[in-house]
């Protein structure tokens, strides 16, 4: 909720980064920016404290998650055509995939939950009517 809320604000505050890398990370940071604001009273209700260290390993996380979902991509088509990339493919997510921490399957399948009802909800009434729908 943070990322649509907060995203564009954020990312407006590095409007003058110079560079096409600089800018990537600068919208890796709005992303991880955007998120926290939402995360942090819950982390600091819950834990009594703030994880400094989330903002450096979400800036980093961020854009791998992307290079994972392509590479996912391009190993499931892989697979039907050239097995050898497949293999190729599976070793590098392997490696990827160790870099970022553990989920739970619970977390995960409440992810792609969330996922599936933004995109079928994207307009913003059918969001909110789903929200108030199931009390969320």
């Amino acid at each position: 909720m943070g990322i649509i809320c907060f995203y564009r604000n954020v990312l407006g505050l590095f409007r003058n980064a110079k560079g096409k890398i600089l800018r990537f990370f600068c919208g890796a940071l709005s992303v991880t920016i955007s998120t926290q604001l939402i995360l942090m009273p819950v982390c600091i209700y819950y834990f009594g404290k703030i994880s400094i260290i989330s903002f450096v390993k979400n800036v980093i996380v961020t854009p791998l998650m992307g290079i994972i979902l392509y590479l996912g991509i391009i190993f499931y088509m892989s697979t039907f055509i050239f097995q050898y990339a497949a293999t190729l493919c599976s070793f590098i997510l392997l490696l990827l995939l160790k870099l970022i921490p553990k989920s739970s399957v619970t977390q995960l399948l409440l992810f792609f939950l969330f996922l599936f009802c933004m995109r079928y909800f994207e307009n913003k009434k059918g969001f909110i009517f789903f929200c108030s729908y199931f009390n969320i």
